[in-house]
């Protein structure tokens, strides 16, 4: 497994230096509506944060009259279209089954992306995730169905909208393939609806939430609210609250604060997770995202276990639909030495933790 991804890795720096076409420039906008590269906006808490990178650093449309990157006897067009042509198969194999009628097929349409990366930390240099995410509306029941696959999903569920780097573990042996439909209830201006039945942790789920965003002063505030009752075949029943607000400092500056807060029965403890990001756009192809995160337990003492600071930097690399991602980034950690829920948890000191992460990213298929 290592040794395929190096040779990843290998690619990408032959990705990077062997072409010198420029990507199209893109403009930075704030607190966007949903689109082809955003998450589900109800149940995964990284919608609204996936889809702000995205008109970062690229154009939604996606590539349009740019020369094909070929690499060595490699055509990378060819690659990507072969992928996102199987994806659109099963999508119309699939959306096939509700209709009768031959005008009526041939007509969804799957995207998503596929993220190769390297994590080094000071106590863990090994650590080379792949992730990939794929989605699929179906146009014969009136695109309210999607269906997704992801490795891992739950993850995404776990952090906040900004976090990428999560002290969790992420090597690709330690993944899970989940696969889920999603079915869309409501929608207006300011609320939705939505129901998600799928498998991810190796154990089959239901969700249903709400999603409510308001804009306030100015159209320069933004807040959204996000809450879900789940259950787990293991886990049992349990609740996800997600609290989010964007405030445009300017047109290139954006300040988010986001809150998680969870819980299931089979936690000992609620858990809670919040942090702070500084969005600025550096160019039309280049963002900069600094961010603070604290996590911990809400019972029997609403104290932090875990810190984390880090400096990303997203960048479109020579096309419009790659992108590359730099973040330096540290933790602190704090064991737990004696676990009593009665009358408090006994804490060793806080350990401190230097990584980097090195990210290679790659969309098909747009909505």
């Amino acid at each position: 497994m290592y040794k395929y991804n190096l040779h990843g890795l290998v690619v990408i720096v032959l990705l990077l230096f062997c072409n010198k076409t420029s990507a199209k420039p893109v403009l930075f906008q704030t607190n966007a509506e949903n689109s082809a590269c955003a998450s589900a906006p109800v149940e995964t808490k990284n919608s609204k944060a996936t889809h702000d990178l995205c008109k970062v650093s690229r154009e939604v449309e996606g590539p349009k009259e740019e020369e094909r990157l070929k690499v060595l006897f490699v055509d990378v067009n060819s690659m990507m279209e072969t992928v996102g042509s199987s994806m659109d198969w099963t999508a119309n194999w699939i959306d096939g089954k509700f209709t009768e009628s031959e005008m009526g097929r041939n007509k969804a349409k799957a995207w998503g992306h596929i993220n190769v990366g390297w994590e080094p930390k000071e106590s863990e240099w090994d650590n080379f995730p792949i992730k990939f995410r794929v989605k699929a509306k179906l146009p014969n029941l009136e695109n309210k169905v999607e269906i997704i696959f992801s490795d891992n999903e739950q993850e995404d569920l776990n952090s906040l909208p900004y976090e990428t780097v999560r002290p969790e573990a992420l090597k690709s042996s330690q993944r899970s393939l989940g696969a889920a439909v999603r079915f869309m209830h409501s929608s207006s201006e300011n609320l939705s609806s939505a129901s998600r039945i799928g498998t991810g942790d190796g154990q089959v789920y239901a969700r249903s939430g709400f999603t409510y965003n308001k804009k306030l002063l100015s159209n320069k505030l933004t807040v959204y609210l996000q809450p879900a009752i789940e259950y787990y075949y293991s886990d049992g029943l349990g609740g996800r609250l997600l609290f989010d607000s964007a405030y445009a400092l300017n047109l290139k500056n954006e300040l988010r604060v986001s809150y998680l807060l969870q819980d299931r029965e089979s936690f000992e403890a609620p858990k809670w997770r919040n942090g702070i990001y500084s969005i600025s756009a550096l160019s039309n192809e280049t963002a900069l995202i600094i961010g603070a995160t604290a996590a911990g337990v809400v019972e029997p003492n609403y104290r932090p276990e875990f810190y984390k600071l880090s400096v990303r930097i997203r960048k479109k690399a020579i096309r419009s639909w790659i992108f590359i991602e730099f973040e330096p980034f540290v933790e602190f950690n704090r064991p737990r030495l004696v676990e009593d829920f009665q009358n408090g948890h006994i804490y060793g000191e806080f350990e401190r933790d230097i990584g980097i992460a090195l990210r290679f990213e790659a969309h098909y298929g747009f909505n």
